[in-house]
């Protein structure tokens, strides 16, 4: 019996553990996305959240925060290539929704999307309006019928 409860004891400490470890991560990345200033700050940011969610295979914040500052840098980057910054987040994107179900949850990624979308498009509006305008709006409209 006292083995069990050993283990037991065990078990709970690492699970504690790991849990603040994880938190610990989270935290430090919410202070350096904080004070990000450049594109650098925030393409480094958003490489320390993936790295948190390819270390914790079950949490989908961490990817969703590391798309938010990549999107963050695309909106105050004018020189930064906005195709190639779009697929990095679509990608971090596909991760997070496949590591939850929550429909509040997915609307939130879709958001983030409709923002990707509509950074390509402002590269050249009218040349990219039917293309990247539509995919904005088809994204926005998905995500307000899974929220309400």
């Amino acid at each position: 019996m006292k083995k069990i409860i050993a283990v037991i004891a065990i078990l709970a400490t690492i699970s504690v553990n790991a849990q603040s470890k994880y938190e610990a991560a989270m935290k430090k990345n919410f202070i350096q996305m904080d004070s990000a200033k450049t594109t650098a700050d925030h393409q480094a940011v958003s490489a320390g959240f993936e790295r948190i969610g390819d270390a914790e295979k079950t949490q989908w914040l961490p990817y969703y925060y590391a798309g938010l500052a990549l999107t963050t840098a695309g909106w105050m980057d004018s020189k930064l290539d906005k195709d190639q910054n779009a697929e990095k987040i679509k990608s971090l994107c596909d991760k997070a929704e496949a590591l939850t179900t929550d429909n509040a949850d997915k609307a939130e990624i879709l958001t983030l999307r409709n923002m990707t979308a509509t950074q390509q498009m402002l590269v050249d509006p009218q040349g990219r309006f039917m293309s990247y305008g539509m995919e904005a709006g088809k994204i926005l409209a998905t995500s307000f019928k899974i929220k309400s």
